[in-house]
């Protein structure tokens, strides 16, 4: 079980970066078309001797729309994934560190516990290391049911925040194209 953790966590960590890097990519692409357009415009503008109105104001309807979309919606389309996907799956990584502090503590104590059991049938018995044993047991038992509960309560959070993300991509896929 505890194994399992670890690669759930390690995925956990995959998701979280697969959303930010997403972000990143989206403020990148949307300033590589607003570069694009710009240059669009000044090509045009070099040669004022051939111009071509027509196309001049199509190139500035293009730098008006991608500077709208850069400006107001790229910020709202980023606090969407960010309200409705970043911030829960970093409140289930923060669900995670409790047990990861209860397992550190597990491991540290395991060599008492198997001390214990080679020892429990002798007469005068170290308290301390029956303490410790107990613990061991205790926790051992706690990570046993915790656990399992963690994991699919992890699964289902990143299952409706791909839910989420999904919506909030084809609304502005959507956007995009309509624009």
């Amino acid at each position: 079980v505890r194994q399992k953790f670890g690669g759930h966590f390690f995925q956990l960590q995959i998701v979280m970066r697969d959303y930010e890097k997403y972000l990143e990519d989206m403020r990148y692409n949307l300033s590589k078309i607003t570069g694009y357009a710009k240059t669009l415009q000044s090509v045009y503008a070099i040669d004022p001797l051939s111009r071509f109105p027509e196309h001049e104001s199509r190139v500035h309807q293009f730098i008006e729309t991608v500077s709208g979309i850069q400006k107001y919606m790229l910020p709202e389309h980023i606090k969407s994934v960010e309200k409705h996907v970043i911030a829960p799956v970093r409140h289930l990584w923060q669900l995670h560190d409790n047990p990861q502090v209860l397992m550190l503590k597990h491991r540290k104590l395991k060599p008492q516990y198997l001390r214990y059991s080679k020892e429990k049938d002798k007469e005068k018995l170290n308290e301390k290391l029956k303490t410790e044993a107990e613990q061991w047991i205790a926790l051992n038992e706690l990570l046993k049911t915790e656990l399992p509960q963690l994991y699919a309560l992890t699964g289902q959070i990143v299952q409706a925040c791909q839910q989420n993300f999904v919506e909030i991509q084809s609304r502005w896929d959507r956007m995009l194209v309509e624009k």
